[in-house]
């Protein structure tokens, strides 16, 4: 990429009114943290990316969370695997050092969204990570087979303790709604 050329970023409307809505309602401060660590993991993503020499052209913010588009054609299935594995990886090491500088809130949101990342979970960086593993292993055809069962057992087992959370001890609607949306948007691809 040149110095001409930028990364362009896009908001979908459904990530612009979820992000209003949490950030009205968040009281403890929770929202701005969230916005620290994601910004955190998608630049290991991003890094990571350029040092392969693959070109990041698109940062578009959804309501499943932020996708970063690179032209994919320039890297192998290793290079994928590392390249989605940088972005939690970034954030366990935001994690740990905000946690060693006190900062125990940012550390325990950066932490949470850096292992929800690593669920194997179609359009998580877990699902990445496994697709690319399968994918050195065997064929494309299978590794995608594997990756469209994993991820739709991981979403509605996310969907049913979301739901058993919300009955017997009143919380877990966030797990709801996300075991929803995976499981949604696994159906539809």
């Amino acid at each position: 990429m040149n110095r001409t050329e930028r990364m362009k970023f896009d908001v979908s409307p459904a990530f612009a009114l979820a992000a209003a809505l949490i950030y009205l309602l968040d009281e403890q401060g929770i929202f701005a943290l969230a916005v620290v660590s994601a910004a955190v993991h998608e630049l290991g993503h991003y890094l990571t990316l350029r040092a392969f020499g693959a070109r990041p052209y698109l940062l578009r913010l959804e309501i499943t969370g932020a996708a970063m588009y690179f032209d994919e054609g320039r890297l192998s299935y290793g290079r994928e695997l590392l390249a989605a594995l940088a972005g939690p990886l970034a954030g366990l090491l935001l994690a740990f050092a905000a946690a060693f500088c006190g900062a125990h809130a940012l550390s325990g949101v950066s932490l949470l969204l850096s292992v929800f990342n690593l669920l194997p979970i179609g359009g998580l960086d877990g699902g990445r990570i496994l697709y690319a593993a399968l994918a050195m292993l065997t064929d494309q055809g299978r590794a995608l087979r594997v990756c469209f069962v994993v991820t739709t057992l991981s979403a509605a087992a996310m969907l049913i303790i979301g739901i058993g959370l919300m009955i017997y001890v009143r919380s877990g609607g966030a797990l709801v709604l996300a075991g929803a949306i995976l499981l949604l948007r696994c159906i539809k691809n």
